[in-house]
């Protein structure tokens, strides 16, 4: 019985309710079956893999080219040129350490690994990402020292502000990996248990993570947006006052870094907006536990549309889910509870984790 064909997916809450109770309304069987349906990749995801796999080689190549070409030219090593290669080196990062595990967790649903690597690839995805976001605002504020006062900077400063980003991002890092633990994943209802893999989540409260996802967009996205806005506002106000005291060539160069700066403010705020929502979102319960509300979870899931999710997923890069594998047997062990009977322990069907 293909019970992912047996009901439409949902675009509001009574569709939700609906779906719950069509999937209380399921025999044993039948729900196990529902669950494996569930858990397999859809045709748009397995697309989505495709399409991310292109653009990893496509970015690791590009900002691997550029490491290569500024590192092994030092007449090159200008202060901006400098900051776009750190740049260049936080995006491989995110790559490498990001994309991979998030599509792989979109397909396969689960955490395969150890709670150390589990630790260690979060923190190496928000230390990348922190990189990313301090290096934009480096790179803002080289636009905006080569329009209002043009001076060069020491390179050993550039250096050493490199430095300092890479060290703030790493501190910033490093809270979250801490509170990560190893849990199950349950699809339970009523009298069943279904376990299928394990995911790696924070073990804080849900009013902390509320708190904390508040603070770093607060903190990463507003504060570093309302910068980088207010200093292309700033450069644009100084060349429209020096517009008459540089010569046109000086003024053309100008004007081309107040348009790089716009995109960058562009850039940042698409990119980072739907990240820090769907953060947010996720906190305040918007995709509940799986031990708390099992069928809501499954509902929204359906309502979710695919591509969405993997890309929303894709930049998050803080959901902590990482997986490798997928196991189409659908080896879920359910176990009934006897009317009237006492609640057994369920089962746990997880794949073994590979050695630290």
């Amino acid at each position: 019985m293909d019970n992912s064909e047996s009901f439409s997916s949902p675009s509001s809450m009574d569709q939700i309710d609906e779906l719950e109770s069509y999937i209380q309304g399921l025999s044993d069987d039948d729900y196990i079956d529902f669950i494996a349906d569930f858990l397999k990749p859809t045709p748009l995801e397995i697309f989505f893999v495709g399409i991310f796999f292109v653009l990893m080689v496509v970015g690791v190549v590009g900002n691997a080219l550029v490491v290569y070409v500024v590192a092994s030219n030092r007449h090159m090593w200008s202060s901006m040129n400098v900051f776009l290669t750190n740049l260049a080196v936080s995006d491989l990062l995110v790559l490498i350490f990001c994309l991979p595990p998030t599509v792989i967790n979109d397909i396969t649903k689960s955490f395969w690994f150890s709670a150390t690597f589990c630790k260690a690839i979060v923190f190496c995805q928000n230390t990348s990402v922190y990189v990313s976001i301090l290096t934009l605002i480096c790179v803002s504020f080289e636009r905006w020292r080569a329009v209002c006062s043009p001076l060069a900077i020491a390179r050993w400063r550039t250096f050493h502000v490199v430095i300092l980003v890479w060290t703030i991002s790493g501190l910033l890092s490093i809270p979250e990996p801490i509170t990560l633990t190893i849990v199950p994943h349950d699809y339970a209802r009523d009298n069943l248990s279904i376990v299928w893999g394990t995911t790696c989540k924070e073990s804080w409260s849900d009013d902390f993570q509320q708190k904390y996802q508040l603070i770093q967009t607060m903190v990463l996205f507003i504060m570093p947006l309302v910068l980088i806005s207010g200093l292309c506002i700033h450069m644009t106000i100084i060349l429209q006052r020096k517009a008459l005291q540089i010569g046109e060539r000086q003024l053309r160069n100008r004007k081309k870094a107040i348009k790089m700066l716009v995109m960058v403010v562009l850039i940042f705020a698409v990119s980072y907006l739907p990240v820090h929502l769907h953060n947010i979102a996720k906190s305040f319960n918007y995709s509940p536990p799986m031990s708390e509300n099992n069928l809501t979870f499954i509902a929204k899931s359906f309502e979710k549309n695919s591509a969405e999710h993997v890309v929303a997923d894709l930049v998050r890069r803080r959901d902590g889910e990482c997986t490798i594998g997928w196991n189409n047997n659908k080896r879920l062990l359910a176990e009934a509870v006897p009317e009237g009977g006492s609640t057994p322990t369920p089962f746990v069907t997880t794949p073994s984790p590979l050695p630290e």
